[in-house]
């Protein structure tokens, strides 16, 4: 079998150790990126995310080396109101996106298996294959095509052409990771006694914060996070010095939990990371989301452009993360959701491949299996992210003082009511669950 998994972001990344794990040894598996390996450990990449329990035991179940790396470069949230590790084994973490993807790239042999620098043209099956043509012109082919080629996603219009492409949300995203001694000594000291992530908000929205590396290392990470509604995208490119103003008339008047009498936190972290040099200081990410899609994988039928010789689609190309359900970031389980995805593929195809009688009857089954097991955990999950996100929008006085008691009530809840059913999710139960056999045989 010949696997060719286009993007080569943590989702598919994530994917080509699962199958590399899962996969019989006669299997090949390329990778093909649309960037240079230097654009992706630059500001491509973003700046720090949350990673939470069921993605961190996902990501065990794929490559168990992988977890010490992160959490020795990772913030663990110890006072979290939910996540703990006594409940779920790991703990909810803030770490450098970057960090995740390297730790991925770790394997000796991976780097001859990623194809850098090859943007997609156009993805499309025919009754003996699935098949991608590059820019270059070059085309490839092969048994099973995963799409990670995130939010605006080439294997995604295969299946449903423009009908479901990200949608702008009007809200833009600017993050950031600087060090800590960029900041006041002041707030150097207070940040390093924190605990867990800080969200201030207001009728104006909201702004969050939260060390990014370990608080013992020698210069610690913080990561800042906000939003702001857009009616048109700004670029990725921005300069710092045109977002310094907005986003200090914005929130630099704001107060923190660690204000002092004379020093304002966030006129300094905001000050601090437009001026500063280091690459990931002050990013501008505008937000695309899709809208939930009915499918993830070609057996319900293809695009006009995704279709050859008459082809109606038998599964052999497959969405995974952001392709399939790019989500707000405010669920902080974008990560999560695209690693769980990569370890459900690999195990249904693991199953069907050693049940089935050919090749591409093993992929069909695998194609409806993965779908079975994903599709309303994620889209749940999706619809949750986009409540969240709204709520954070700008409000009216009333509005937000209602939020506030909402808020108050929610942190009353019992651990389990709120987070069982995302972080205790269990990749393995779930596909041995729908397959109808212990997990031992998976």
């Amino acid at each position: 079998m010949h696997v060719i998994i286009i993007g080569a972001g943590i989702g598919g990344l994530s994917t080509y150790h699962a199958l590399l794990k899962h996969l019989p040894p006669s299997a090949t598996i390329d990778l093909y990126e649309a960037y240079s390996p230097s654009a992706c450990k630059s500001s491509v990449l973003g700046g720090g995310i949350a990673l939470g329990p069921n993605g961190q035991r996902a990501i065990a179940s794929i490559s168990p080396s992988v977890i010490p790396y992160i959490r020795d470069r990772a913030f663990e949230f110890t006072t979290f109101p939910s996540g703990s590790p006594q409940r779920y084994g790991y703990s909810q973490m803030m770490v450098p996106r970057v960090v995740v993807y390297e730790s991925l790239l770790l394997a000796d042999e991976i780097d001859t298996n990623i194809h850098w620098s090859m943007r997609v043209k156009r993805v499309w099956e025919t009754d003996e294959a699935a098949h991608v043509e590059f820019e270059d012109g070059s085309i490839e082919s092969c048994d099973v095509l995963i799409g990670a080629d995130g939010a605006k996603s080439r294997s995604r219009e295969a299946l449903f052409g423009e009908e479901y492409a990200a949608q702008y949300e009007r809200l833009t995203g600017f993050s950031g990771i600087i060090h800590l001694s960029s900041l006041l000594p002041v707030f150097q000291e207070a940040l390093k006694k924190q605990t867990s992530a800080i969200m201030t908000l207001g009728t104006g929205g909201y702004f969050g914060l939260s060390l990014c590396s370990q608080a013992s290392s020698p210069d610690p990470y913080v990561n800042w996070f906000t939003s702001l509604e857009y009616p048109t995208p700004p670029t990725r490119d921005t300069p710092r010095s045109d977002l310094k103003p907005t986003l200090l008339e914005h929130f630099g008047h704001w107060k923190s939990p660690i204000d002092t009498s004379k020093e304002n936190f966030f006129a300094d972290i905001i000050s601090a990371s437009c001026e500063k040099k280091e690459d990931n200081g002050c990013i501008t990410l505008p937000r695309w989301y899709t809208p939930p899609l009915p499918h993830w994988t070609s057996l319900h039928g293809l695009s006009v452009s995704g279709s050859a010789n008459g082809a109606r689609g038998r599964g052999k190309i497959i969405l995974l993360g952001d392709s399939a359900h790019c989500m707000p970031p405010d669920g902080a389980q974008g990560v999560s959701m695209a690693v769980e995805d990569a370890l459900t593929i690999a195990l249904v195809l693991k199953h069907h491949i050693s049940t089935s009688q050919t090749e591409s009857e093993a992929v069909s089954k695998a194609a409806k299996s993965y779908e079975d097991v994903r599709l309303a955990r994620v889209n749940k999950i999706l619809a949750t992210a986009k409540a969240k996100q709204n709520r954070k929008k700008q409000v009216s006085p009333i509005q937000h003082r209602i939020r506030e008691l909402v808020i108050w009530a929610f942190s009353y809840l019992p651990e389990w009511y709120v987070n069982d059913e995302i972080f205790g999710y269990h990749v393995e139960k779930h596909v041995a669950s729908h397959l109808g056999i212990p997990i031992a045989q998976l």
